[in-house]
Order: C-alpha cells, then structure tokens, then sequence
C-alpha cells in the first residue's frame, strides 16, 4: 500500500521542484534540488533560449543546433 505522505510529496514536488523532499524533512536536498532547477530555469531566461544560432553555412552548428 503507498503512504498518504508519499503521494503529496510526489504531487508537491512535481508541483514546486524540492518541495517535495521539503515535506519528507530533507531540508538540504530539497534546498538543493530547488536552487539547481531554479539556476537552470534563469540561466535559460537570460540566455534567451539559445545556445547554439542556425547558421546553413556551418554543418557543424546544425548538428549542434538539433543535440
């Protein structure tokens, strides 16, 4: 039988990343999971989606592009 508390940290933590290891009392690893996805999220804003530029000239940036 599955826990109540371990189907609301699973919905919490697809929720809000980390919250729901916040909820099981693993302070530090939720702390940790939601400062890695919160960075990732921000360096993905700031760097407008974009880490490699389409350019046809250049096979190479296309397979960059598509990976």
């Amino acid at each position: 039988m599955i826990k109540p508390k371990a189907v609301l940290a699973l919905f919490l933590g697809w929720l809000i990343p980390g919250l729901g290891h916040l909820s099981l009392k693993k302070y530090a690893r939720g702390a940790i999971f939601f400062s890695c996805i919160a960075l990732m999220t921000l360096l993905g804003f700031l760097m407008e989606g974009r880490v490699y530029s389409f350019e046809t000239q250049n096979p190479l940036t296309i397979l960059a592009f598509f990976s």
